[in-house]
C-alpha cells in the first residue's frame, strides 16, 4: 500500500512539473507580454460593457421614499438605489426643460442663454414668471410659460424626431397640449403629468448621449445648455442638473457631476405621498448633492481589486497542488493560509481527484489546526 501512495505522489508531482504551470518554460518577458494582452483585451471588452452594483442610500433619503441611480462614467458602473422604481417611467415634468431648451437651439428658436420671450402680462403665482425672460432666467426660475413658448415654436413634429433620437421615455406626445393638471392653457404640457413618461434610468441614458463625447447635437448648443445647467461647484466638481416638482408628492433631480472631465451622471426621483409637505425638487437635489458627496473620487477608489502577478498565482497554485498530495496520501485535512485560498485549485487537480474517486476538500481559511481533527 505504501509503494502505491509513493507512486501517487510521484506522479502527481511531476505534473507540477510538466503539466500544472508552465510558467518555467517561459521568460519574464514573455508572461508581462500576456499581461499586457490580456488587459488590452480587458480594457477593449469593457469599452462596451458596464457593471451594475445596488447600493444603500437609505441614509441620505431620511425614510422618504425614492430612488437613485448614478452612473460613474471612469469605472463605467451604475449604481442602484430602490432599482424597481429606477425602472419605472414617470412624467418628467419640469427636469423636460433640459430637453426643451436643447431642441429650441437645434431648431433655432433660441440662439443663446440671452434669447427672449415676451411676457403675456399675465399674474402669475411665481414673481420671477411675471416679465420678459432670457433662457438662462427662465431656466433658473423653471418658467413653465416660456418653455411652453419654445415647444410650440419648435413644432411636434421637429419635437418628436428629437425625443426618438434620445430615445427619450415612451417619446409619447399625445396629449400635446397637456391633460389640465394646471388652471392655464400656457402652463400645461405633455411633459407636466401627462403623456410623456421616462424613468430615471432612461434619464441618465438621454443625458450620456446629449454631453457624450460623440453626441449627435451642435458642440456650441451644448455648451450653452451646459451654462444654463450650471448650478455650482461642489468639494469634488461641478454640479450641474434640473429640479422638477409636481404637488402631489413627486419631484426630480437630475443631471451631473463633472471633475475634470471624469463625470458621474445621476438621476434622483421622490415618490411619497404621504410627505408630500417636504417633497420637492430642492429636496431631491438635497439628496442627490449628499449621495454624490459621499461617493468615491476616483474609479480606483470606487472598485478597489487586487491584481495578482501570473507567476505568483502558478507558485499558489502549485503550493495548494502539493497540501492536496498531502491530503490524498494521509486523508487527512492540513489547514492553508488564507492567502492561498485566494485562487482556486488549477484544472488538472480535480481531473485527478476525480480518477482516484475522492472528492476535493475546501480548505478552511485558517492558519491553527481544528482542534476537532487532532
Amino acid at each position: 500500500m505504501m509503494k502505491k501512495y509513493i507512486f501517487i505522489l510521484i506522479m502527481l508531482l511531476s505534473v507540477i512539473i510538466t503539466g500544472c504551470s508552465n510558467v518555467n518554460s517561459q521568460s519574464q518577458t514573455e508572461i508581462e507580454t500576456q499581461n499586457a494582452q490580456n488587459e488590452d483585451n480587458a480594457e477593449e471588452k469593457d469599452a462596451s460593457a458596464a457593471s451594475e452594483i445596488i447600493v444603500d442610500y437609505s441614509e441620505s433619503f431620511q425614510e422618504i421614499n425614492g430612488c437613485a441611480i448614478l452612473y460613474h462614467e471612469p469605472s463605467k458602473t451604475y449604481s442602484f438605489y430602490n432599482r424597481e422604481l429606477c425602472e419605472t417611467e414617470v412624467s418628467p415634468l419640469s427636469t423636460f426643460k433640459i430637453i426643451s431648451a436643447l431642441a429650441g437651439l437645434e431648431n433655432g428658436v433660441l440662439k443663446n442663454e440671452s434669447s427672449k420671450m415676451e411676457y403675456s402680462g399675465t399674474d402669475y403665482p411665481v414673481d420671477a414668471w411675471n416679465a420678459d425672460l432670457t433662457l438662462k432666467e427662465a431656466y433658473e426660475a423653471s418658467c413653465v410659460w416660456y418653455f411652453r413658448q419654445v415647444v410650440d415654436k419648435v413644432g411636434q413634429e421637429n419635437m418628436r424626431a428629437m425625443l426618438q433620437e434620445l430615445q427619450y421615455g415612451n417619446c409619447d406626445l399625445s396629449e400635446w397640449n397637456g391633460s389640465g393638471v394646471n388652471p392655464l392653457s400656457e402652463l400645461n404640457g405633455f411633459w407636466l403629468a401627462s403623456s410623456l413618461k421616462i424613468s430615471p434610468v432612461e434619464q441618465i441614458t438621454v443625458l450620456r448621449t446629449i454631453f457624450g463625447t460623440d453626441t449627435p447635437f451642435d458642440a456650441e448648443h451644448i455648451e450653452t445648455l451646459k451654462n444654463i445647467m450650471y448650478l455650482t461647484e461642489l468639494d469634488n466638481g461641478r454640479l450641474y442638473g434640473k429640479t422638477g416638482s409636481s404637488s402631489d408628492g413627486k419631484a426630480w433631480f437630475v443631471g451631473l457631476l463633472d471633475e475634470s472631465g471624469d463625470r458621474t451622471y445621476f438621476a434622483v426621483y421622490l415618490d411619497d405621498m404621504q410627505n408630500k409637505d417636504i417633497i420637492s425638487g430642492n429636496k431631491a437635489k438635497e439628496i442627490a448633492v449628499n449621495i454624490l458627496q459621499s461617493e468615491p473620487k476616483t474609479a480606483s477608489e470606487k472598485h478597489r481589486q487586487i491584481n495578482i502577478p501570473s507567476a505568483r498565482i502558478h507558485t499558489i497554485q502549485n503550493l495548494q497542488f502539493v497540501f492536496l498530495v498531502l491530503y490524498i496520501t494521509t486523508r487527512k485535512h492540513i489547514l492553508l493560509p488564507s492567502s492561498l485560498c485566494t485562487v482556486a485549485f488549477p484544472p488538472c487537480v480535480s481531473a485527478i481527484a476525480r480518477t482516484m474517486d475522492r472528492p476535493i476538500p475546501v480548505p478552511p481559511v485558517a492558519v491553527e489546526r481544528d482542534s476537532s481533527r487532532r
